[in-house]
This record gives C-alpha cells, structure tokens and sequence, in this order.
C-alpha cells in the first residue's frame, strides 16, 4: 500500500493557516468573553488632562454615585499614565472623600491636602492596562489602548450591598474589559452634594494580560 507524502514546505504552509485560524478564533472568544452588557453607562466627551478639567467635569457629573466613580477612573488613568503622573496625583486627591486624605504641604498636594498613605499604596498596585480596562472599547488585544474621544464606562446594577443614595453610601460595580465580573467602588457624598470615592480596593487588581508588554506598575514612575 502506498500513502501520498505531503511536502515538507506544503506541510508547514498548513500548519501556519491552522495556526492562524485558530488564534483568529481564540481572539473572537476573548473579546465576546469581556462584552459584557452594562445596565447604565456614564461618559464624557474626552479625557481631561489637568485638575481644573476634572473638577469642571466634577461638578457637572458627579452628583451621582456613577459620576463619581467615572471621575476617579480618570484619575486613575492619568496616575498611571507617565506623561501625567503628577497632574494624576492631585486627580486623585480631587476624586476621593476627606477620609481619604490628610493636610500636607508635600509634593503632590491639592489645596494643602494629599492622600494616606496607605491610599497611596493601593494606588500603585495598578498600572495603565487595569486603568484603562474600565473604559467601554478597550480590549486585551489592543493592549487596552484608550479609544479617541468619548469615553464611557459601564455599571452592572446590583441591589444587595450597594447601599442608599438617602444615607449617602453607595456601592457601585463597574465592568472591565479585562476581568470576568463587574468590580465594586465605594462612594460617599459629601456636603457639597459631590460623590466621592472611598474605597477602591478592587478597582486596582490585575486584569487579563495585554497583546503587549503592556506599561510597568505606577509604582516604578515615582
């Protein structure tokens, strides 16, 4: 009995469009993996860049607890972007609740005030690629590349646990393309109204490695 020989190159032709199709395959899993469907979306026209930006942007959204959490997500995309790592810190001062922060005359400090330390420590557990993954369009594949323009993130409602806008303590998960579950962030609002972040543990955890190297922790900027 005789058999036909593939030839060698003819082999390897093949075995590079298998290859090719599968990762094709295994590209479209992951990306209908992370679409998750949010229940509400919050957004704002661009990126601010600067803390007067962001309070502007504040004071118009963040009369809702999901308001507030987009305002600390843009801060924490500028903190861990190196090319604004000092505008991203007084971000965050402006974005977190007064127990969040302590009066200090350091570098960093917004109107005489700068975060815990302890804060600051949890800040640096993230880098570019989480920060950007709470941003709808992202992906892995792109490495979580921001889109240009608008920006939106998503929320899943979760009734349990997530507090009252009467009692002025809220939780809110936001989605990330890079994780399987909706993440909590935990608001309060103060006095002005304004709802501000304080409690953000979760937020900073890994997400699924990007397409490329990706950016180092916020903490090797400082």
């Amino acid at each position: 009995m005789s058999y036909y020989s593939v030839p060698n190159d003819a082999g390897s032709a093949f075995n590079s469009l298998w290859r090719c199709c599968l990762d094709q395959q295994a590209r479209r899993a992951r990306a209908h993996m992370f679409d998750h469907k949010a229940d509400r979306v919050q957004s704002c026209d661009s990126l601010p860049r600067t803390v007067e930006e962001l309070r502007a942007l504040r004071d118009q959204i963040a009369s809702t607890p999901q308001g507030g959490a987009l305002v600390f997500i843009i801060a924490l995309i500028n903190y861990c972007s190196p090319d604004n790592r000092a505008e991203g810190v007084k971000m965050c001062v402006l974005a977190t609740s007064e127990d969040n922060v302590v009066k200090s005359d350091a570098a960093g400090n917004l109107n005489g005030y700068v975060l815990h330390r302890s804060d600051v420590e949890r800040l640096n557990r993230a880098n570019a690629q989480t920060a950007n993954s709470y941003v709808i369009g992202t992906s892995p594949d792109t490495d979580y590349a921001l889109p240009t323009g608008k920006l939106e993130i998503g929320f899943r409602n979760q009734n349990k646990d997530a507090g009252s806008d009467a009692s002025g303590k809220r939780k809110v998960f936001v989605w990330s393309t890079g994780a399987d579950t909706a993440r909590p962030i935990a608001l309060t609002r103060n006095v002005k109204g304004i709802w501000k972040v304080n409690e953000f543990s979760s937020i900073v955890t890994g997400v699924r490695p990007g397409a490329g190297a990706g950016a180092g922790a916020a903490a090797d900027a400082l």
